[in-house]
């Protein structure tokens, strides 16, 4: 994508969006319940790889730390499955963090022309 779609989903100045890269999950301190997926979901790491290949996933950082990752994956025309990992950096800025989430969704559902998410 061509313009910057993610410079507005969090006004919080402490809170910054950038594009998912796989190596974000590997670094950030997820809670158990995302962390047992690279134990349960065979290539999971191959998986999160694919995450970062369309420019449509994000990873907020809070202090320079990752808070959370999320994204789509498109299944097909105006079908669309989100994803979420998470830390416990969300609830330093959960407000913020929730509504940066929402407005994300509701950019990616604009802009993939979603009917289904």
């Amino acid at each position: 994508m061509s313009f910057n779609w993610r410079q507005d989903l969090s006004s919080n100045r402490a809170v910054t969006i950038v594009p998912f890269h796989w190596g974000h999950a590997m670094v950030a301190e997820l809670r158990p319940m995302d962390k047992e997926n690279f134990d349960t979901i065979p290539n999971y790491i191959e998986l999160l790889k694919q995450y970062g290949h369309d420019d449509l996933s994000c990873t907020a950082m809070v202090d320079g730390k990752v808070a959370c990752c999320f994204g789509v994956v498109k299944h097909w025309p105006g079908l669309a499955e989100g994803w979420m990992m998470t830390t416990d950096k969300v609830s330093t800025n959960p407000i913020s963090l929730t509504r940066g989430a929402i407005r994300y969704f509701d950019k990616i559902a604009i802009i993939l022309k979603l009917k289904r998410l």
